[in-house]
C-alpha cells in the first residue's frame, strides 16, 4: 500500500498531470474523519479502570459505550444505581430560599 501511495500520490501534485494540488489533501481529510468517528463510537471510557476491570466488563458482555454505567467489585459486574432524588431535593432548598428572601 505504502509503495501504491509513494508512487502516485506525486501525480496528483504535479501541475502537468493531473494537478490535483491541495485537493488532493480533501481525500487525506475525508479519511481521517472516518477514522476519528470510528474510534468515538467504538473506544470505550476506561479512564481510572485496572485492566481486569476492563477484562471482567468484556467477558461479561457489556457494550463498550456502556462501560461508565458499570461497576466491577472483585470481579462482579453491577449496574451504577441512579442518584436523581439528591437532585430533587437541592432543588425544593433553592427554591425555599427564594421564598424567604422574597418575603
Amino acid at each position: 500500500m505504502a509503495l501504491l501511495l509513494s508512487s502516485v500520490f506525486p501525480f496528483f501534485i504535479n501541475l502537468d498531470q493531473l494537478s490535483c494540488r491541495g485537493k488532493i489533501m480533501l481525500l487525506f481529510v475525508g479519511a481521517e474523519v472516518f477514522i476519528l468517528l470510528g474510534h468515538f463510537l467504538c473506544q470505550p471510557k476506561i479512564k481510572n479502570r485496572p485492566y481486569a476491570d476492563i477484562d471482567a466488563l468484556y467477558t461479561s458482555k457489556i457494550p463498550a459505550r456502556e462501560f461508565n454505567q458499570y461497576i466491577v467489585d472483585n470481579g462482579v459486574v453491577k449496574k451504577k444505581k441512579k442518584q436523581k432524588k439528591k437532585k430533587k431535593k437541592k432543588k425544593k432548598k433553592k427554591k425555599k430560599k427564594k421564598k424567604k428572601k422574597k418575603k
